[in-house]
């Protein structure tokens, strides 16, 4: 959910809000724009951007209710892309059996869908392709028409390095955490991490603190002096919506 108690010495300064200087590594590399960040060359980020579609939109329902892009490609498979995923091991609603004791396994023969039979599943499934079998597809489909490549300027990795030097420091920094100590203060966690509070001595003071000063304990969410408190002794921040447990 984003917030944890920390403690640290009752004489720690750091700002509030200020993300950790623990928690940056310093050595950082900087967008490529030439490819958006995907590392592809012109006619692949093309095939990539197509996949979804979302500057070409034309919904249709589906039989589940929903409904779909009909320009996204992701639809319209052929059995290139079909037989890329099944060698990748994907698509195992369609290439494997499901028993609850035993978990997945391969239908015999070796079953390989046609394109109709994934595009349909595609449609109707209530999640359908991920982020992985759009990887696999996007080269597969770029590969058959002989356009497949990185980008020329960040070499496929999407973001560019000012020096070989500067990527390896990156690879070999170690984040640290603060100081540990006697105090009690309570953090964020959905950044790097950075602190929300001041030092308090104890987790009763720290509650009384977040109760009258209506800290978040999720978007615009608070709890009361007691509640906080009971959280701080569970060690392990919650916060409850309806019937949604956020930890």
């Amino acid at each position: 959910m984003g917030r944890e108690i920390k403690r640290v010495p009752l004489d720690f300064k750091w700002p509030i809000d200020q993300l950790w200087k623990g928690y940056l590594n310093p050595y950082t590399s900087q967008e490529c724009k030439a490819c958006d960040r995907t590392g592809y060359n012109d006619a692949t980020r093309k095939l990539n951007e197509d996949w979804y579609a979302f500057d070409n939109e034309n919904y249709k329902p589906s039989p589940n209710g929903r409904r779909y892009n009909d320009n996204a490609w992701q639809y319209h498979l052929t059995q290139i892309e079909v037989v890329a995923l099944v060698k990748n091991g994907r698509l195992k609603d369609l290439t494997h059996n499901w028993e609850p004791e035993k978990g997945w396994s391969k239908k015999e023969p070796e079953y390989i869908p046609t394109a109709d039979e994934v595009n349909n599943w595609a449609i109707n499934a209530p999640f359908g392709h991920d982020s992985i079998n759009r990887f696999i597809c996007v080269q597969a489909r770029a590969e058959h028409q002989g356009v497949y490549g990185t980008c020329e300027f960040c070499g496929g990795e999407g973001e560019i390095w000012q020096s070989d030097e500067i990527k390896k420091l990156n690879e070999l920094w170690e984040s640290f955490d603060p100081p540990v100590g006697e105090g009690y203060q309570l953090w964020s966690t959905t950044t790097e991490g950075h602190p929300m509070t001041p030092v308090f001595s104890s987790a009763e003071e720290l509650a009384d603190y977040c109760g009258l000063n209506k800290v978040s304990v999720f978007g615009s969410s608070t709890m009361t002096k007691e509640e906080w408190l009971e959280q701080f002794q569970s060690e392990l921040i919650t916060h409850k919506d309806g019937n949604v447990l956020f930890i």
